[in-house]
């Protein structure tokens, strides 16, 4: 059976029915009682102008679990401005993860005639938003065009960050890179140091339109050292917290095993050992996944011997090994894992 539909002030109506969508809500009604589902006669209705495809298709996604309540009443909003304008919108291709967007795009279109489209597709959405963008930004700018002032390359930099962005923050960017004569840089050169200054910066938490009289090439470079030695801050916290247990120190006479439990002792280790404890497993020790321990002779505590991997939930050494990752076949050092590992099954926790 095939359904028509009327709206009527803020409902959509199943004709003959006493079906209907609250488009304030987003709820739909079945025999006028409220329900969780959408009522077959929407998915049975027939499509005779653009608002029934928009609402059909609205439903589909519900039965879908598409959307949620929160989303519906600007997504509806939307729908019925696009339809007085004749225009459906399409919902293929979107999902949870890109609704927000989806609906933020909708909503930017001020006027709807510049939209040469009958189905709206938020592909086409997006490509007109850039267009628009585009456009503003490059406005103020009369020598986007010469192939010297590579405005063209910045502007298509900054746009590709339009959803972290309000426009009026890309315009002060725009404004930020010109000032500081990026514009007159190779396009690759722009894009680089675009996204890494907006990166660093934003992960210091510190204003990205402000640079020190020094320069920007010199800040880009002051802003990434930054953020390491906050990352290596925060590591070496981690580091301590999870690796500096009693139970891990052991020694005889001979020789001394200890956790490593800051960044700086990784790359002592690493360096020394020539292996890769620093780059593979020092965040999974600051993570508690493991412990890395560094066996070295009590009569040169300095210089490395033989890393260690011990199992955080077994205490099992899983890993002895010597400078290259080479094998163990020193009795005296033998002796002395032997001594270690029953020294870390009696002292478990």
């Amino acid at each position: 059976m095939v359904y028509r539909s009327t709206k009527t002030k803020n409902w959509f109506c199943i004709d003959d029915t006493d079906d209907y969508l609250d488009l304030n809500t987003g709820i739909f009604y079945e025999n006028d009682s409220p329900t969780p589902y959408v009522p077959k006669s929407f998915l049975q209705m027939e499509c005779r102008s653009p608002l029934d495809r928009s609402i059909h298709d609205f439903a589909v996604a519900c039965s879908q679990t598409l959307f949620t309540l929160e989303d519906c009443p600007a997504y509806l909003h939307q729908v019925e401005r696009y339809a007085y304008a004749g225009k459906r919108v399409d919902l293929e291709g979107i999902t949870k993860g890109n609704l927000s967007h989806y609906i933020m795009l909708l909503t930017s279109f001020r006027d709807l005639s510049t939209l040469d489209r009958d189905g709206i597709d938020m592909g086409y959405l997006q490509w007109k938003y850039e267009e628009g963008l585009r456009v503003e930004l490059g406005a103020r700018y009369k020598n986007i065009t010469n192939p010297y002032y590579h405005y063209d390359a910045l502007i298509e930099t900054l746009i590709s960050y339009e959803d972290e962005f309000a426009n009026n923050q890309l315009h002060s960017l725009l404004k930020f890179f010109v000032k500081q004569k990026l514009y007159l840089a190779s396009s690759d050169f722009i894009d680089t140091v675009v996204r890494q200054w907006i990166t660093w910066k934003s992960k210091l938490n510190e204003p990205l339109t402000e640079c020190p009289s020094h320069g920007l090439l010199i800040e880009l470079a002051e802003a990434r050292q930054r953020v390491n030695n906050n990352e290596r801050a925060a590591l070496d916290r981690l580091l301590e917290e999870h690796n500096n247990q009693k139970r891990l120190y052991f020694k005889n006479d001979q020789f001394i095993a200890f956790p490593l439990i800051s960044c700086a002792a990784f790359h002592d280790e690493a360096t020394q050992q020539e292996n890769c404890i620093e780059r593979m497993y020092m965040r999974d020790c600051a993570n508690g996944k493991t412990h890395i321990v560094a066996v070295r002779s009590v009569a040169h505590i300095s210089q490395s011997l033989i890393t260690c991997e011990i199992d955080p939930k077994t205490h099992k050494i899983k890993n002895w090994l010597c400078a290259h990752n080479a094998n163990d076949t020193n009795i005296n050092s033998q002796k002395f894992k032997e001594e270690y590992q029953q020294y870390l099954y009696e002292n478990v926790k």
